[in-house]
This record gives C-alpha cells, structure tokens and sequence, in this order.
C-alpha cells in the first residue's frame, strides 16, 4: 500500500518540477513555433508566462507572413493548457483560447505528438481588423466565422461572413463587385501551395454567385458565376464590371486567374 501511495505521489510530483523547473519558457516559445511555422507563415510570442498546471499565457500573439514578417493577425491573452487527459491515453493535447485584436474570439486544439493535428475555430471577427486580408486586396466590414482542421499536411476550412460591406475585389485582370453582396460561404482544402476551392457560394439582394476551382502557383481553373434574379436593381453596376463575361441575360461566367497571394 505504502509503494502505490509513493508511486502515485512520484508521478504527479516529477512533471510538476519538471514543468516549473526544468522547461524554460524558451523551450516552450520553440515548441510552439515549431507548431505553426513553415516556409510562408511564423509566429512571435510576447510576454510568455508558465500557469501553474501545465498551462501557458502570452500577452500578445503575432502570425506573421512572408521574408519581411507582414503581420496578419494578432491575439490577446493566449492561453493554452495541456489536457490531462490527453496524456493519459499517450495523445497529448494542449487546448488554446484568445481574443482576437479588434473583435472575436479563438478556439482551438494542436496535437503534441504524432502528425500534431490542428483545428482552430473562430467567431465573431470584424473582418476590417484582419491585417491579412488587405494583402489579398478585400476591404470592407462584416462578420467572420470559420473552421480549420490541419492533419496529415491537409488543412480543410469553411468560413461565412455575415453583413458583409465590401468593396470592389481586384482579381486581375478582373474586378468583381463584392459591393453587391452581404453573405458569403465557403469551404476548401490547402495542399502545400494548392487551394482547391470546393465552393464560395455569395448572395446578395437579387443576385447570387459562386465560384469553384483549383488554384496555385502556375495556373487555375478557378471559375465564378453570377446569376441575378427578375428585377435585380444594380444591373448596370454589374454590367459595368462583368459585362464582357455576359453569357445570357442575367447570367456572367468569369474565368479567375492566379493571383497577388502568390506573390
């Protein structure tokens, strides 16, 4: 009886002074790097502090893209925390919370060991706060909620944007007027540098789009349609943009290229 209260006391005695002694918060910074980063995208993590079970907080939380560390959103008040459970059943799992700065809040879970699966869900984000996005060249308000699952250098998403008040969307040599719509939906999948776009399905008062296709470095087959609806009150606004694509009376197929994210 006295060997298995010892044994019990051992083990939960050792990784507790292993985790607030012997693991620096620089190892732990490492480690989480090693989680994110790649060629494109990297992280900085501010003001890293150690909870007192196994968990994590930093005071800022920068992703950053590109050789010149473009930041593309930033959280506050990280937290991550190690499930106990997880690691009794030999998966490890660390659970993260955050603010996104300017509105919303994240959620997710990464993997410590094996293929180290991600998911990362979001809600509530005020698009005109997300850095990233001006990159692309899409401006504008609206309300952003999106899931990403990453395993297996897969990384599947869908997102919908509520409310949405964008400008004009430059996708050369093509302009497609996002000014028209206020809810999109999407869903796809990342492979390496290889989108495919399994749908973005975008409506607006009287008129719907969606576009579909696989997009990477050298070439796409990325395609968007627009059909608007008998009485449609914007059509000379569309006509504007699109009219070159007009396939039939109220009816546009636009054929959509690489783009900047490339570049």
């Amino acid at each position: 009886m006295k060997l298995v209260i010892a044994i019990s006391i051992f083990t939960l005695v050792v990784p507790f002074m292993l985790w607030h002694i012997v693991i620096a918060e620089e190892t732990i910074v490492n480690l989480l790097k090693g989680l994110v980063s790649n060629g494109q995208i990297d992280v900085r993590l501010e003001g890293i502090k150690k909870g007192l079970f196994f968990s994590i907080t930093s005071e800022g939380s920068h992703l950053l893209y590109g050789k010149e560390n473009e930041p593309i959103l930033t959280l506050e008040g990280l937290r991550l925390s190690i499930n106990i459970m997880s690691v009794l059943t030999f998966r490890p799992t660390a659970e993260l919370r955050a603010h996104i700065q300017g509105g919303g809040n994240l959620s997710g879970s990464i993997g410590l060991t094996g293929q180290r699966p991600l998911h990362v869900a979001a809600r509530d984000v005020e698009l005109s706060e997300l850095r990233g996005l001006k990159r692309l060249g899409l401006s504008g308000k609206g309300r952003l909620t999106f899931e990403l699952d990453h395993v297996l250098g897969i990384s599947k998403f869908k997102f919908k944007i509520e409310n949405a008040k964008l400008s004009p969307f430059v996708w050369n040599p093509v302009t497609i007027p996002l000014n028209l719509f206020h809810t999109i939906r999407g869903t796809g999948a990342v492979v390496g540098t290889t989108i495919d776009i399994r749908s973005i399905d975008i409506e607006g008062k009287g008129i719907n789009a969606l576009i579909k296709g696989v997009l990477n470095k050298n070439n796409s087959d990325l395609k968007l349609e627009i059909m608007t609806q008998s009485g449609f009150g914007q059509l000379p606004v569309l006509e504007g943009f699109l009219g070159n694509f007009k396939r039939s009376s109220g009816y546009y197929v636009v054929p959509l290229g690489a783009f900047a994210f490339y570049n």
